[in-house]
C-alpha cells in the first residue's frame, strides 16, 4: 500500500511539473504574439535562422543576432561561413514558403534569396553576412525602432 502511495505521489508531482512548464511556454508564446519585447511573428511562427559570418568582421553574427527579434526571426546557430570573401549578404531559404522568405529578406535590407530546400535542416533559413553587412544592420536597427 505504501509503495502505491509513493508511486501516485511521484506521478502527481511529474504531472504538476509538466503543467508548470507548459504554462511557462504558453506565457512566452503570448508575449511574442503581442510584441512584448520579444520576436514579432512571421506568419504563425518565428523564423529560425542560422547566421553565418562571411564578412571577416569578428563577432558580427553575434551582434546582429541581438537585433533579429523585430524582424520576426531568432538565431538558432551562430557560426562562420566557409570563407570570409562574401561580397554580399544573402538569405539561403531551407524550408520557408517563397512569400515568407521574400518578406524576411526585405526586412533584412533586401538581401537576395537563394533556394536550397532542405526540410531536415536545423533552421528555416541561413543568413550569410557579407561585406555589405552594414545594410543588414541598418534594416534590423530600423525594425527594432519601429513601434
Amino acid at each position: 500500500m505504501r509503495g502505491r502511495t509513493v508511486a501516485l505521489l511521484a506521478i502527481t508531482a511529474l504531472a504538476l511539473i509538466s503543467l508548470g512548464i507548459g504554462a511557462m511556454n504558453r506565457g512566452r508564446d503570448d508575449a511574442a504574439a503581442t510584441g512584448d519585447g520579444r520576436a514579432v511573428l512571421a506568419g504563425d511562427a518565428v523564423v529560425q535562422l542560422e547566421i553565418r559570418n562571411g564578412s571577416g568582421v569578428s563577432g558580427l553574427a553575434a551582434d546582429l543576432s541581438l537585433l533579429l527579434g523585430r524582424a520576426g526571426a531568432t538565431a538558432v546557430l551562430l557560426a562562420n561561413a566557409p570563407h570570409e570573401g562574401f561580397d554580399r549578404s544573402l538569405l539561403v531559404n531551407r524550408r520557408l514558403d517563397d512569400e515568407t522568405a521574400a518578406d524576411l529578406a526585405a526586412r533584412l535590407g533586401g538581401v537576395p534569396v537563394v533556394l536550397e530546400f532542405d526540410p531536415a535542416a536545423g533552421a528555416d533559413a541561413v543568413l550569410v553576412l557579407g561585406a555589405d553587412h552594414a545594410r543588414v544592420r541598418a534594416a534590423l536597427a530600423a525594425a527594432a525602432e519601429a513601434p
